[in-house]
């Protein structure tokens, strides 16, 4: 499982046009990131490393947390959690 938090996610300026600029950003394919866990303190080493070599111009922002419940949740910015359901284009 996992926590997300709404106001963590990268939203672009295309995605920021939209009616729901979050359920843009959570579910449009046209406009993504890639994703990736590692370990907090393995965040840490990270992030130094990156701002360590300035010439390595590449973002990198924590959203949440892994949790062991089982449950992709979305943590709202009035700190209620609501579930995080797939959505998205049907491609088949």
């Amino acid at each position: 499982g996992a926590v997300i938090e709404a106001g963590k996610v990268p939203v672009s300026d295309a995605a920021k046009k939209s009616e729901n600029p979050l359920a843009a950003a959570l579910n449009d394919g046209e406009d993504f990131e890639l994703l990736f866990t590692l370990a907090p303190s393995q965040w840490e080493r990270l992030n130094g490393g990156l701002k360590a070599h300035p010439a390595w111009e590449c973002a990198i922002t924590c959203i949440g947390i892994i949790t062991d419940t089982g449950r992709m949740e979305l943590k709202m910015g009035d700190g209620s959690i609501q579930p995080l359901e797939p959505k998205g284009f049907d491609h088949l």
